[in-house]
């Protein structure tokens, strides 16, 4: 009959500065159990730094978790590199390369600038095209999957393309292999000219 003997060196598992450790002797195989309370952490990694940042296994009444100590983010590397996907301390995901679904790989840009004006008013990007801001995207039309538009009309007050409620409002949006066309002309899209706009592209990577 295999046996293992496991040496309690100190009390529980990382709480209030103790700790444990396990040792084996000969071979075994199945599951080694460990138990402790619900919500103490369970195993803790510690950095060596007193405010350094701390990882371990937490057990609370709806499941495990997997979570970070002393106020640092929960990091995912390979090889050694950057982070390629980052829960901050606020919660907040953070993805830095392109994220696959079920075998699509699927990516994200955005664009920010100013619509177009006419009847003689000059902004940054007036390409000298009336009812239209053209936007070059950079991208290849087949891969692109949706295009979103939102316009900041003033503080606190942004709509998106088409919108039709108020007149003066509208802006139609649609791209070909070069450009993002915005389009208002100077009858429903009066109210929206010369407004800060933002451009979200969605496409395959």
């Amino acid at each position: 009959m295999k046996k293992i003997l496991i040496i309690l060196l100190c009390a529980c598992f990382g709480v209030d500065g103790q700790s444990v450790e396990l040792k084996t002797s000969g071979s075994f195989s199945g599951l080694l159990e460990i138990k402790n309370s619900l919500n103490m952490p369970g195993l803790v990694h510690s950095s060596t730094l007193p405010s350094g940042p701390s990882i371990g296994t937490v057990f609370k009444a709806d499941g495990a978790y997997l979570q970070t100590f002393t106020n640092h983010s929960l990091n995912f590397a390979v090889n050694n590199g950057s982070p390629l996907y980052r829960i901050n301390t606020a919660g907040n995901v953070q993805i830095t390369n392109a994220a696959n679904f079920f075998g699509l790989t699927i990516m994200q840009k955005k664009i920010e600038g100013i619509l177009d004006g006419y009847d003689g008013i000059s902004v940054a990007s007036n390409d000298g095209l009336p009812n239209e801001t053209r936007i070059a995207h950079g991208l290849n039309a087949s891969n692109i999957i949706s295009v979103k538009l939102v316009i900041l009309v003033s503080t606190g007050f942004s709509i998106g393309e088409e919108y039709s409620y108020q007149s003066g409002h509208r802006a139609g949006i649609s791209f070909d292999n070069t450009f993002i066309h915005v389009w208002n002309n100077t009858f429903t899209g009066a109210a929206v000219r010369n407004k800060p706009f933002k451009i979200l592209i969605t496409y395959k990577g």
